[in-house]
Order: structure tokens, then C-alpha cells, then sequence
């Protein structure tokens, strides 16, 4: 029965000393091989998991619809498994509460549809809709190997290769589906989408005879027949052979997976956002990657600079929250505002497919950061649709990477936009009025300084902070990963003497892409320590600590500016005009001193954390940062 049958008539040969006995077990092997090739074949032309199929030469077609799924190493994946999973990872993030079980049926209902769909046939010739998230639940789960039905003489890479390529094929043929769907709802040129669609169809069958050609050699190889011309009967081996070594197997999959990789990388690279169906980027791939990068990773410098800095900004501290409708207005104010800014810098089509939002995605984030953010907006997330067939490229995973990445970011972005507020709040006229204070007072009373020069000093120790960390992280981490990301996925086209993208060459590009901007930014995994609880490094603690004082920072320079800003006019008692200022002076200096702390605190950190890294370059961009801090501390 599948992978324990051959296992089992393997052993039971090599333990046999018996000639006839091995004769009849040599028989049975080659019966029960015929059939795992032809499990084989199924799988890797047509991606379907199917017993009764004819295969070889031109001759190929449905004998039978009926299946027997649980005799090859390749299986659909039990709804109640991926849910299993789903609910489990959802617990493990801290969202078992009762309030997200109407979030949890819905996760249910979708993944269960689209995952069920993509395991069906019948779905990928005439599906009606296509996958809300962009096929990325179904590449996921619909499909999976099973170690127990895996020969144990199949090495764990060659049985992904097998897996990977029915996927590909399986992908495609949706993706077919999905080129008809637009023929019909008029989307792009018909001409067009007639020509892409023949294109994979053509593909299609020469994958499938070609496919079919090479396991029929393997499967004359295991009966004895010999190639040579005159098609002569070959020797049968002498007892010792090894025709279940899956060597040959090996070649004939990564055949296949070079083929379907690059053309299913070729189909992605050719859709586009615009619905008229004209680019400006010659690659899709590669605009949605750069999108990614642009949004969740803040490279769009006009859009979050019209969002944050302008003098209205819906992300200004707020100093209380005066209705309990508040935050549900905020969250629409959020939505609009991110609207506006992308209206007003829009210059592609992915740009309509981000949106950012607040609070519902997770309940819990201020369990997941480093600290709470002061200024109460680290609920705000980044929400990114995966229409098809993005879902393929952009996994699950790497959302989840980019999302943890993008509040850390946002963060420090909004600290630097605060810091922004906090200078125009201590501008030079507004020093003058308690200054003037100061020189008319003589009853005993000593102020020995301006707030302004308090407040001023503390910006200043927070901002070069800051400062050189997003540097750092835009500079040397973002810029320069993405730089040899780009490298690696032009250099593995030309290798191949071809402009299109290998589909498994970009996708793995893209995740150590994310992986190594998420390690050099210190940012942990996610893992956890405790249930509702994150683990995160002591370089997240410290700059988030570091952006919560440039919040405290903005609530004094407009306490500062109030008192200087009233009317000469008004019968105020002067006296406590200047303990006021005094009082803002003690709380700045005490910023000063929690900032200098907490630099050094992120000296230390990652000083700390590049000790066990290998990384020769990321040691010397750590040692480029770690001389910048320390020499403005020395300074001090």
C-alpha cells in the first residue's frame, strides 16, 4: 500500500535468499513502482492526485475519474488540519478571545472555501470567482506531502520538487480559468487575454508530453527494456538491482520544476494593475515587490510626509480622549486621511490596493510591541488585498514580516513628525515673553533658565537618535537589501538568457529579502514566551522608549507655548507664569536624562546582539552606527 508497500518489498528482497522468492518479489517491486510512477506522472503534468490515468507519448488521457488519495506521498490537506493550525496560531498570537469568535468563523469559512476549491478539479476548469486572498491560502494548504506515505528511500528535498511542481501546474491552470473570467467581464484587450490564454494551453500539453515521455523511460528502465535501436529485450538484473533509488526520478522532477518555475513566473510577470492593461513597469513581479517595500517598509517618503507632518494631521498626540465615540472617529479619519495622501502621490495602481487602518486586525497590539506607544496609535496597521494572482508571490508569512516591520517603523516615523511639532512650538518668539518675565520680576524669586533651551536640548539628544537609527534602517538595511534582491533576480534571468522571472528563484528572493531586513533591524521572530506575550529584542525596547519621549516632548513644547502665547492684555498672575515654565523645565531635563539613558541602553543593545551575528557586513554597518551614538554621547 504506496510508500510502506515499496518499503516493505524492499526490505523483504534484500533479506531473501531464496532465487524464486526473489524472482516473485522482484516482479511485484516492478508492479508496485508502475503504479508509483504513475502516481507520479498524474501529479506532475495535470497536478492532479488521481489513480487511473494512461501515461506515456502522445497517448495520454483520462481513463477514470475515480481516486484513491491515500496511496501517493502527495495528498489533499483535511479542512479540519488547516484550521487546526489556523485556530492554534490564532491563540498563540493572543486573539482567543471572545470577542474575535465571529473573526474566527469567518477565517474558517474563507480558508476552508478556498483551500476545498483549489483541491478540486472541476473549480480550476470553470470557477466562478477566484480566491479573495489572492490564491495565498490555497497555495498554502491545499496540498501538502505526507511524510508517512514517503518512500524511505525519497529524499525530503525530492519530494518538495514533486510537490512544488503540481502546485505550479495547478496554479496555472487557474490562472487560465482566471484569463477567461476577464475575457468575459471585459478587463484588458480581448486579443490579449485570448493569446495568453492559447500560451498556457499550448505549455500545458507540451509539459505534459514531455513529462510523460520521461516517466515512460523510467518505467522501461524497471521493466529490463532496452533504448537501443532495434528495440532488443535488455538484461534483467541480477538480483541486486535498485530501481526504487529514485536518482532518475530526481532528474526528471527538477526538469519539470525548471520548466513550470519559469513559465508560472513568466504568466505573473505579464498581468498588471492597470485596467486598461497598460504598465509602466515592464515586470509585474518586481512592481509588486517594490510596492511592498514602498508601504509596509515607509519608502514612500511623499505619502507619509503629507500624512504625518502637515499642521492638521490626524496622528498629532492627542492630549484626552473627550467622547467615548472618539475612537471609532479616528478610525474613519485614519482611512480618509490615508486616502487623501494617496491620492494626492499616486503614481501606480498598487497603490489602491494598501490601505491603513486602526484596531481591528489586532486586538492586542500593544501586547505585541516592544512598549505602548504614547501617543495611542500603535494600533494602526497597514492592510494590503491580495487579488490572484498575487497570493502566490506574497505568502502569508511575508505579510506578517512586513506588518510587524511597518508598526516599528511607523513609530519611529511619527516620533520624528512630533519632533518636527516640537520645534515650531519652541520657536524663537515664543522665548521672548517669559524671557521678558524673567528681567521684570525681583521679588526673590530665582528662574535660572528658559524652558525653551531645556526643551531644545532634549529634542535635540532625541532627534540625533533617532535620527541615525532611521538612517540606519532606510540606508543601510532597507536600501541595501533590496539592492541585492533586485541583483539576485535579474541575475537568475539572464543565467536562463530571458527577461521573465523564475517564479521559485523570486519568491525565495523575496522571503530572505524580508527575513534579513527583519534580523538586521533586531527584530525578533515573534516567538513567544508566555501566551499574549512576545518575545522582543532590547534594541526594539530602547528606540520605542526613545519615540515615547519625543511624544512626552511634544505635550511639553505645547504646554510651553500656551503659556507664551497669552495676550499681554489678560490679568494673569506672572508669578505663576514662571513657575509653570520652571516646572517644564524640571520634566525636560528629566527627558534629557531618560534619553541620554536610553541611547546608551541602545549602544549597549547592539553592541550585545552583533557579537553572535557572522555577518561581516552587518557587524560593520552596526560598528558605522554604534560610532555615531557613542560620539554624541562623548560630546555631551
Amino acid at each position: 500500500y504506496g510508500a510502506k508497500l515499496l518499503d516493505e518489498l524492499s526490505f523483504r528482497y534484500r533479506q531473501c535468499g531464496s532465487f524464486e522468492t526473489k524472482n516473485a518479489l522482484r516482479m511485484a517491486r516492478r508492479f508496485a513502482m508502475r503504479a508509483f510512477y504513475g502516481h507520479c506522472f498524474v501529479w506532475l503534468a495535470f497536478g492532479t492526485v488521481a489513480e487511473e490515468r494512461f501515461y506515456g507519448g502522445e497517448e495520454i488521457e483520462k481513463r477514470s475519474s475515480s481516486r484513491r488519495r491515500g496511496s501517493f506521498f502527495i495528498g489533499a490537506v483535511r479542512e479540519e488540519d488547516v484550521m487546526t493550525q489556523r485556530l492554534e496560531s490564532m491563540e498563540m498570537n493572543g486573539e482567543d478571545d471572545d470577542n474575535n469568535d465571529d473573526k474566527k468563523e469567518a477565517i474558517r469559512s474563507a480558508d476552508e472555501h478556498q483551500s476545498r476549491c483549489f483541491q478540486e478539479d472541476e473549480y480550476l476548469e470553470n470557477a466562478k470567482t477566484l480566491p479573495t486572498d489572492g490564491g495565498a491560502s490555497a497555495w498554502r494548504d491545499a496540498f501538502a506531502v505526507k511524510i508517512e506515505q514517503t518512500p524511505k528511500r525519497m529524499s525530503a528535498i525530492d519530494a518538495e520538487a514533486v510537490h512544488f511542481v503540481g502546485r505550479c501546474v495547478r496554479a496555472l491552470r487557474l490562472h487560465r480559468r482566471a484569463l477567461e473570467l476577464r475575457r468575459c467581464r471585459k478587463f484588458g484587450s480581448i486579443k490579449d487575454t485570448n493569446a495568453k490564454k492559447a500560451d498556457i494551453d499550448a505549455f500545458l500539453d507540451e509539459h505534459a508530453r514531455q513529462t510523460g515521455k520521461e516517466i515512460e523511460s523510467l518505467v522501461l528502465g524497471i521493466d529490463g527494456v532496452s533504448n537501443v535501436a532495434g528495440g532488443r529485450d535488455g538484461g534483467i538484473n541480477d538480483g541486486e538491482d535498485d530501481f526504487d533509488d529514485f536518482t532518475s526520478l530526481s532528474v526528471v522532477v527538477n526538469k519539470a520544476k525548471q520548466r513550470v518555475s519559469t513559465k508560472l513566473g513568466e504568466v505573473i510577470d505579464s498581468e498588471t494593475y492597470d485596467v486598461n492593461d497598460k504598465s509602466a513597469s515592464p515586470s509585474f513581479v518586481m512592481e509588486t515587490f517594490a510596492s511592498l517595500r514602498n508601504f509596509f517598509l515607509l519608502q514612500r517618503g511623499d505619502i507619509f510626509a503629507s500624512l504625518l507632518d502637515e499642521d492638521d494631521s490626524v496622528f498629532i498626540v492627542p492630549e484626552s480622549e473627550k467622547s467615548p465615540n472618539s475612537t471609532k472617529s479616528k478610525k474613519k479619519r485614519i482611512e480618509s486621511a490615508w486616502e487623501d495622501a494617496v491620492a494626492d502621490n499616486k503614481y501606480d495602481g498598487a497603490s489602491e490596493r494598501f490601505s491603513l487602518k486602526r484596531g481591528d486586525r489586532f486586538s492586542s497590539s500593544s501586547e505585541t510591541n516592544a512598549l505602548s506607544s504614547y501617543d495611542g496609535f500603535d494600533d494602526v496597521y497597514m492592510s494590503y488585498e491580495r487579488a490572484w494572482p498575487v497570493g502566490l508571490l506574497v505568502t502569508d508569512f511575508a505579510l506578517d514580516k512586513y506588518g510587524t516591520i511597518f508598526n516599528f517603523l511607523f513609530r519611529l516615523r511619527r516620533a520624528r513628525s512630533a519632533l518636527s511639532r516640537v520645534w515650531q512650538n519652541i520657536n524663537r518668539r515664543n522665548r521672548t515673553n517669559v524671557s521678558a518675565l524673567q528681567n521684570k520680576k525681583s521679588n526673590g524669586i530665582d528662574f535660572e533658565s528658559d524652558a525653551n533651551g531645556a526643551i531644545l536640548r532634549s529634542r535635540t539628544a532625541i532627534d540625533f537618535a533617532l535620527r541615525n537609527w532611521e538612517q540606519y534602517a532606510s540606508e543601510d538595511v532597507i536600501a541595501h537589501r533590496w539592492s541585492l534582491f533586485t541583483q539576485s533576480v535579474k541575475t537568475s534571468a539572464q543565467k536562463k538568457d530571458t527577461s521573465a522571472v523564475d517564479f521559485e528563484k523570486a519568491t525565495k528572493a523575496h522571503r530572505e529579502f524580508i527575513v534579513s531586513v527583519s534580523r538586521e533591524l533586531f527584530m525578533k521572530d515573534g516567538s513567544f514566551v508566555k501566551k499574549k506575550k512576545k518575545h522582543t529584542s532590547d534594541v526594539e525596547k530602547a528606540v520605542a522608549e526613545i519615540s515615547n519621549l519625543a511624544f512626552a516632548l511634544e505635550l511639553i513644547s505645547r504646554e510651553y507655548r500656551d503659556i507664551n502665547n497669552k495676550q499681554s492684555t489678560e490679568r494673569t498672575n506672572e508669578d505663576s507664569k514662571l513657575i509653570e515654565n520652571e516646572r517644564l523645565v524640571t520634566k525636560s531635563e528629566h527627558i534629557l536624562s531618560r534619553a541620554q539613558e536610553c541611547t546608551a541602553l541602545l549602544c549597549a543593545a547592539l553592541r550585545s546582539d552583533v557579537l553572535g551575528i557572522s555577518d561581516v557586513a552587518l557587524q560593520d554597518k552596526v560598528d558605522a552606527l554604534l560610532f555615531r551614538l557613542e560620539f554624541n554621547q562623548q560630546q555631551q
